[in-house]
């Protein structure tokens, strides 16, 4: 059963993203689909479907990209230390400086895999639950809106 057929044709669906769950651990955490109806929050993996209700919601996260993280914080290391390197082997072994090239090549593959990679997180805490979402800023971005306007009675 997917998310799609989990819910119920009567039930408005208020926005919907392709995620990744990385919080909380196994056996929950997988790629799958967020859809938020007028009641509730369904979340489905291939595994397993988490059903989360709206007025059980205590807290609403959602921050945009970081491009900052630590594949282009360890690229920018590289490219930094590449340097050095080719410094001290210029002055040391002045046949020898392919390896700082090597090492320069590898930080910059490093921060396109970076800014690449980054993606929109979406946070949703209960009083028992805390769930941590990944996707893209597109489609993430306006499921908070979505919880907070559906029906919390």
């Amino acid at each position: 059963m997917n998310a799609d057929e989990y819910v119920k044709d009567n039930e408005s669906r208020l926005a919907s993203a392709d995620v990744d769950q990385t919080t909380p651990t196994p056996p929950l955490t997988g790629t799958g689909k967020l859809i938020c109806t007028d009641s509730r929050l369904v979340f489905d993996t291939a595994k397993s479907i988490t059903d989360i209700r709206v007025d059980s919601i205590s807290e609403i996260d959602y921050s945009p990209p970081s491009y900052l993280n630590r594949a282009t914080v360890a690229g920018i290391l590289g490219i930094i230390f590449s340097g050095v390197l080719w410094l001290l082997l210029a002055v040391i072994l002045p046949n020898e400086q392919a390896i700082a090239l090597i090492v320069f090549l590898l930080g910059a593959i490093s921060i396109l895999a970076g800014l690449l990679t980054a993606k929109a997180t979406l946070v949703i805490k209960t009083n028992s639950s805390k769930y941590r979402f990944r996707g893209s800023e597109t489609e993430l971005s306006k499921l908070p809106h979505a919880i907070r306007g559906a029906d919390r009675s």
